[in-house]
């Protein structure tokens, strides 16, 4: 049995194009699936850069028995400007400070937040908590014992 060369069965002309749009589906799918991974690995490239950012500021602060409120200033701006394009905007916040946990009158630990909003890739990042980066360090003061 042979068809004819207009007929709509299998192969005829009322099959064609069919597959632009689950193709055009498909390739949306894998560019969202794609432009979510590379946020995924820029969200946490960027957590871990804030982080240790952060802990090396706290540590330079807590050197040879503390640093001074104009000390703290220099190295949190020092902090911000090694993130490079991200700790130029004004969303980067990053603060040094010495508490006395004893209450003897002499800081004790240096504590350090940043908050961050890092590179955006996927437009719906929020949703899967990328839209801001928070860490938090605590520092011990070294002193030379007498």
């Amino acid at each position: 049995m042979t068809r004819a060369r207009g007929d709509p069965g299998r192969g005829g002309r009322a099959d064609r194009g069919t597959g632009a749009l689950s193709t055009a589906i498909g390739f949306l799918v894998f560019l969202t699936c794609m432009f979510l991974a590379l946020q995924v690995v820029f969200g946490l490239y960027a957590t871990s850069t804030v982080r240790a950012t952060l802990d090396d500021a706290a540590a330079l602060a807590a050197n040879d028995g503390g640093a001074g409120p104009a000390e703290l200033d220099r190295l949190a701006a020092e902090a911000e400007q090694s993130l490079g394009a991200v700790g130029r905007r004004p969303s980067t916040v990053i603060e040094l400070e010495i508490m006395d946990e004893d209450r003897d009158g002499v800081g004790d630990v240096v504590v350090g937040h940043a908050v961050v909003e890092p590179p955006r890739f996927a437009p719906g990042a929020s949703v899967f908590g990328f839209d801001l980066i928070t860490a938090s360090v605590r520092v011990r003061v070294e002193r030379a014992r007498a």
